[in-house]
């Protein structure tokens, strides 16, 4: 059985509050995108990922999205368009991340999950040590 998971690629229209997390450097930016670093005491620490997290029985990638996002991050966003999709597996049973177009409507950022954001041009992300499920959906960004 796959288990489905989403990621968002956030996009904000203005500068919105960080809350002081952004890597130095890596602060908002029009035509820059936020991904999230895993914490240290979460699976897969250190890596940068698309944030979001596993769909629920019955539950929409975009309502999933808007609940993730709240959850793990303290913001709202606007779902948009879907990216892409892909199928891995890190040795517990296949997940296929989805990615959508987000865009960050208010919230000041706090970070459950994570323990740095960045802001980062999609052309510079496979620059940043990803998880291994995301780098074909960063790749699909770029493409």
């Amino acid at each position: 059985m796959v288990t489905r998971v989403v990621g968002a690629v956030i996009e904000a229209a203005h500068a919105l509050d960080d809350g002081g997390f952004a890597l130095a450097g890596h602060g908002w930016a029009p035509g820059r995108v936020l991904i999230a670093r895993r914490g240290p005491d979460k699976r897969h620490p250190g890596k940068w990922e698309l944030p979001g997290g596993k769909i629920e029985a019955g539950e929409s990638a975009e309502a999933c999205l808007v609940r993730e996002l709240d959850e793990e991050l303290g913001i709202a966003v606007e779902v948009g368009a879907y990216v892409a999709t892909h199928v891995h597996d890190y040795g517990r049973g296949p997940i296929a991340l989805e990615a959508w177009r987000c865009r960050w409507v208010e919230g000041r950022l706090r970070l459950v999950d994570h323990d740095a954001v960045a802001w980062v041009e999609v052309d510079a992300l496979e620059g940043f040590d990803l998880a291994e499920a995301d780098v074909p959906l960063v790749r699909a960004l770029a493409g």
